[in-house]
């Protein structure tokens, strides 16, 4: 008889028993720097939107000029 694969939500005998630590770096410094200095926050999302609909907004031109 074949072995198959446990699912994750299956007991896996006496192993289940161990502590299990995991480990979640967050480099995500995003609400310090909002409460820091909100206007200057905001100011710089804003200022990185627009620059992503800027180039959104130049590659969508390209392609309808060449298609011409």
């Amino acid at each position: 008889m074949p072995l198959r694969a446990l699912a994750d939500t299956e007991i896996v005998g006496k192993a289940s028993n161990v502590a299990v630590h995991i480990t979640i770096e967050d480099h995500d410094d995003r609400p310090e720097r909002m409460v820091a200095d909100p206007d200057r926050y905001f100011a710089d999302a804003r200022r990185r939107a627009e620059r992503e609909v800027t180039r959104q907004a130049a590659w969508l031109l390209d392609g309808h000029r060449k298609a011409r």
